[in-house]
């Protein structure tokens, strides 16, 4: 097997902790997020807002390490959409107004990033594995 090959599998998994790690945090963002739609309030907002900072340095990580597989593989690097950070604007005002519609938007936000960071998940998976059988 190639350098290339290995380099590459040693950034597959390392992206596929990371991602992990991700998606445990963006999964509690989520849990509070619908307490917060339910009538949680400016506690249960700073927490979410809490668990979305820890899933926003992971998003940073996990760019870095898309760019350094394509690089190591010479494709062109792509992000995925992984377009999520903590809006100031939704953040700011899903503290201080906390109404229905600033935690609905929140909370789409979150499960869209779920969303592509499980498509991203399953993607990695699938090159680990075809890497491993080179």
């Amino acid at each position: 097997m190639s350098t290339k090959y290995i380099e590459a599998i040693i950034i597959c998994e390392e992206l596929e902790t990371v991602l992990d790690e991700a998606l445990k945090e963006l999964k509690k963002a989520s849990n509070w997020g619908i307490v917060d739609l339910l009538g949680g309030g400016f506690i249960t907002s700073l927490i979410k807002r809490d668990k979305l900072k820890n899933t926003s340095n992971k998003l940073y990580r996990i760019k870095r390490l898309l760019n350094d597989l394509a690089e190591e593989m010479n494709t062109y690097s792509t992000d995925f959409g992984l377009d999520f950070e903590i809006d100031d604007l939704i953040g700011v005002t899903d503290i201080w107004v906390d109404n229905f519609f600033s935690d609905f938007a929140m909370q789409a936000k979150i499960e869209k990033t779920y969303n592509t960071l499980v498509d991203i998940y399953n993607e990695n998976q699938r090159l680990l594995k075809r890497l491993k059988n080179m």
